[in-house]
């Protein structure tokens, strides 16, 4: 009997004892019921059940496929404002597809939707003012989220391993990417950073793998260690004028990154920003003074990669312990030309002539693919080659027209023909024309002012080229492995 009377006071204490999360429950429009604590007089989302088991299955059923938060709950007949969805509210909460958040929340707080891997969308109000650290880590679905322009803070990590999110556009209101903002969002192209942002923190973009490119403002005066590490299709990057220092593994491991543009006030890089970078051909310093470098930088970088200095500076570079070390220097006169085919399918646009430290001319070329020649650039002018004056910073965009299909291998206007044989491209029929080779990518490899009767072409590796003899326009033609 004494045994009976023990084990039931045992159980007495436990159900009195027992404390909850939240101060009430309330059905939302879309039928779940959502728990809530009552704070300095408003409602803020809550979790059901303990912090390492927010909703416990055998006790709470947790939101599932379409929610709708409201902006006032009702509890003891009183009326509450929904400000925020607090910390955990909704992690782990798997099933969730589309959450709609009320117009009165102004908070979404640390991890509330941590691990919802099923959730495709979120829907806030313009209303919002912060989202907290880890706030949508592993919402892996989630391919686009508004962020409403007066969010002034994004937490840490918020966006973190969002693998679906594909593209984002910073609020105005927020001056640092905090710290692992977007880490391992695989998917995410295209991002939006405006002129408020100061500061990039520590791997805010990491294992951002499908990001080609980014354009920062020149408001930017710092960008944290392994920023763009694991950025595996970065192709080129231009730091902001602002910035003095490139910390260590910045561009870690960045596969194929080719360039890299180093502001004039750079003043120190410190470790090895560009570790692993093996497609890096060119290091631009805009700075006249070489800045300082904490280690081997030209042992981490091919051999071959170009170092561009400014005018004038070639010779402090040279005799630099660090910066000398490098193979290639040149001086670069730091102007800059845009060219581009307005249809890449229809043509290529390859720069000729670079601009040097004694001249401000470059010179372009559009390169019509088969089946189409160069018609115009974008002002109207119609020389091909064209020369240019780089100094005003120009823009060029070739068009071409389609004239139909041609031969592969013979250039009827003058009766050429261009055939392979030994790693070779050979040219006939062509006497006296001038000939343009290029790669597949608009480099160009061979060229020759005057042909012979067979004009040989010898080529570094197997692949698909483009030859050009005089005006005519350029046909393709496959070099095979021997």
């Amino acid at each position: 009997m004494k045994k009976s009377l023990f084990v039931l006071s045992l159980m007495l204490v436990a159900l009195v004892g027992r404390s909850y999360a939240y101060d009430f429950h309330s059905v939302a429009p879309t039928g779940q019921t959502l728990y809530y604590n009552i704070v300095d007089g408003y409602a803020v989302v809550t979790y059901p059940g303990d912090s390492t088991n927010c909703w416990d299955p055998d006790l709470y059923t947790e939101p599932a496929d379409t929610l709708i938060v409201p902006s006032i709950v009702t509890f003891n007949d009183t009326d509450y404002v929904v400000r925020a969805v607090g910390r955990k509210a909704f992690s782990n909460c798997a099933r969730l597809l589309w959450v709609k958040l009320g117009d009165s929340i102004v908070r979404i707080e640390a991890s509330a939707f941590q691990y919802c891997t099923r959730l495709e969308r979120v829907d806030v109000s313009g209303g919002l003012e912060s989202i907290g650290a880890q706030a949508f880590e592993y919402c892996s679905s989630m391919r686009k989220i508004v962020i409403p322009q007066n969010v002034h803070e994004l937490g840490v990590g918020a966006f973190s391993f969002c693998s679906m999110l594909d593209s984002i556009m910073l609020p105005s209101a927020i001056s640092t990417i905090n710290e692992s903002l977007f880490y391992s969002c695989g998917s995410l192209a295209t991002i939006f950073v405006p002129n408020t942002i100061t500061s990039i923190g520590f791997s805010a973009f990491r294992s951002c793998s499908s990001l080609r490119t980014i354009t920062l403002p020149n408001s930017i005066t710092s960008i944290g260690g392994a920023a763009f590490a694991y950025c595996s299709n970065l192709r080129s990057f231009v730091f902001p004028d602002s910035v003095t220092t490139v910390n260590n593994y910045t561009f870690f491991d960045c596969g194929q990154l080719t360039s890299v543009t180093l502001p004039e006030g750079l003043q120190s890089i410190q470790g090895s920003p560009f570790n692993r970078n093996v497609r890096m051909t060119e290091l631009i310093s805009l700075n006249p003074v070489p800045p300082a470098v904490s280690s081997n930088l030209a042992a981490t970088l091919p051999s071959d990669v170009l170092v561009r200095v400014p005018c004038g500076s070639y010779d402090v570079y040279a005799s630099d312990s660090v910066w000398g070390a490098f193979s290639n220097l040149m001086e670069y006169p730091g102007y800059h030309i845009d060219y581009s085919a307005d249809d890449t399918a229809a043509g290529d646009v390859v720069l000729l002539v670079e601009p040097t430290c004694t001249s401000s001319l470059a010179e372009v070329q559009a390169v019509p693919h088969e089946g189409y020649e160069f018609d115009h650039w974008h002002d109207g002018n119609r020389d091909n080659p064209r020369s240019v004056d780089v100094t005003v910073d120009p823009v060029l965009i070739a068009y071409f027209v389609y004239v139909g299909p041609i031969g592969i291998n013979t250039i009827d206007e003058v009766e050429a023909r261009v055939t392979t044989a030994s790693n070779s491209i050979v040219v006939s029929g062509a006497e006296g024309l001038p000939i343009r080779v290029y790669e597949i990518n608009g480099r160009l490899c061979h060229s020759c002012g005057e042909a012979s009767v067979n004009h040989r072409f010898a080529v570094e590796h197997p692949g698909v080229y483009l030859v050009q003899i005089g005006q005519y326009r350029a046909i393709k033609v496959v070099v095979l492995p021997q």
